[in-house]
C-alpha cells in the first residue's frame, strides 16, 4: 500500500507540475509558484525568482502593516475618515459610496482589499508612511518586493517600476496565515470580488482568499486555496500580455486544473 501511495503520488506531482510549465510557456514573462501546506508539504515553482511589477499585491502588505500598527497600538482602528479626504481617481474609487458620513480606517483598509480600491490605498499610505509596510515586509522575509509609491494615477508609472517575485508573494501569504493578528486580512481576501482568475471555478466549501494586481500587460493573483481536503498557496504573476481576456480565460482554467489535481495527491497521501 504504501508504494502504490507514493507513485500516485509522485505521478499527480508531475502532472501538476506540467500544468505549471504549460501555462508558463503560453504567455511571454510567467511565473508560477504552488505549496501545498496542509496535510501535505510540497512545492512546485516556474520561475519563482523573476521580477514582475507588482501592481496591487502592494495592498496586501500596506493592509497587513496597518493591522500591526493598530496590534501595537499606534493608531486607532476607529480613526475617522471623510469622503473629502480620500483622493479622486480614473478608476471606480469607495470615495462617493460613504458621502454623507464618515467611515474607520479599518473599514477603509478592508475595502482597500475587498474592492482594491485605489484612493483608499493611496489614502492609508499618505496616513502611516511607509514604516509599517516595510516592518510587515521584514517580518515575512521578503527579498525582491519594492515600496509603493501610491496607487492613484499620478503614481502608475513609478508603480509599474516596483517589482515582485512569485517566491516573496510566497512569503508574504504564509506570514499572513501564520499571525494571528492578520485574521482579518485574511477574511477581507476571502471576499474578495474580483474573482475572474484563478477563483474563477472555485465553488463552496472551497475558498479562494486572494488578491489579484493589474497594470497595462500585467495581470496577478494571489492568495490561499482552503478546501475539505488541503490548504495551498497558488501564486501567479504575468508580464508582458497581449491578451488580458485569453490570459484571464487561461488563468481561470489552470486554478480549476490545480485545484483538482491538489485535491487528488493531498487525498491520497493522508
Amino acid at each position: 500500500m504504501a508504494v502504490a501511495t507514493i507513485d500516485h503520488a509522485l505521478r499527480t506531482g508531475t502532472r501538476v507540475q506540467r500544468l505549471i510549465d504549460t501555462f508558463v510557456e503560453g504567455g511571454p514573462l510567467r511565473s508560477v509558484l504552488v505549496q501545498v501546506h496542509e496535510p501535505v508539504s510540497d512545492v512546485w515553482t516556474a520561475n519563482p525568482h523573476t521580477e514582475h511589477p507588482a501592481a496591487s499585491l502592494l495592498k496586501i502588505p500596506l493592509v497587513a502593516g496597518v493591522l500591526m500598527a493598530i496590534e501595537r497600538h499606534e493608531i486607532s482602528p476607529d480613526h475617522r475618515v471623510r469622503p473629502d479626504q480620500i483622493g479622486e481617481t480614473a478608476y471606480p474609487t469607495v470615495r462617493a459610496a460613504f458621502s454623507a458620513s464618515t467611515i474607520t480606517l479599518l473599514e477603509l483598509s478592508a475595502l482597500a482589499i475587498l474592492t482594491s480600491d485605489n484612493a483608499a490605498a493611496t489614502y492609508i499610505l499618505d496616513l502611516l508612511g511607509v514604516d509599517p509596510y516595510l516592518r510587515f515586509m521584514s517580518e515575512a522575509g521578503c527579498e525582491h518586493t519594492g515600496i509603493p509609491p501610491g496607487f492613484n494615477d499620478e503614481h502608475f508609472a513609478l508603480l509599474r517600476e516596483v517589482k515582485t517575485t512569485a517566491s516573496d508573494q510566497n512569503r508574504i501569504l504564509s506570514y499572513v496565515w501564520d499571525t494571528d493578528q492578520l485574521k482579518p486580512l485574511r477574511g477581507w481576501m476571502a471576499n474578495n470580488v474580483l474573482n475572474g482568475r484563478l477563483s474563477a471555478c472555485t465553488e463552496p466549501p472551497s475558498v479562494f482568499a486572494h488578491k489579484t494586481g493589474t497594470l497595462e500587460g500585467t495581470l496577478h493573483d494571489v492568495g490561499m486555496l482552503i478546501t475539505p481536503e488541503f490548504r495551498a498557496s497558488l501564486i501567479v504573476l504575468t508580464s508582458n500580455e497581449a491578451d488580458p481576456i485569453a490570459t484571464t480565460a487561461q488563468m481561470a482554467s489552470l486554478g480549476d486544473c490545480l485545484a483538482s489535481e491538489l485535491e487528488s495527491l493531498t487525498t491520497h497521501q493522508t
